[in-house]
């Protein structure tokens, strides 16, 4: 799954409270921010266009570790002949 990075301005006193808040609370900043917007996504995304989103994405992982697989395979085997 490819990711991106968001950019988004906020006051920078109330992210450094909100961190300070969640340190408290043993949380992690990124991990909630995470959550939120996986909760958007939920709430603003039809349920049949998430389905068919988490399809492709399985699909994509499977290629993935595939591939990743394959080139663990590749590397034995130039290890063994060398």
């Amino acid at each position: 799954m490819k990711k991106i990075q968001l950019k988004v301005e906020f006051s920078e006193e109330k992210i450094k409270t909100i961190k300070l808040s969640l340190k408290g609370k043993d949380k992690d900043f990124d991990g909630e921010v995470l959550k939120i917007l996986n909760g958007l996504y939920n709430k603003s995304v039809h349920k049949l266009l998430i389905k068919d989103t988490e399809i492709r994405l399985e699909s994509e992982n499977k290629v993935n570790e595939d591939v990743e697989e394959l080139h663990i395979e590749e590397s034995k085997e130039i290890s063994l002949t060398h």
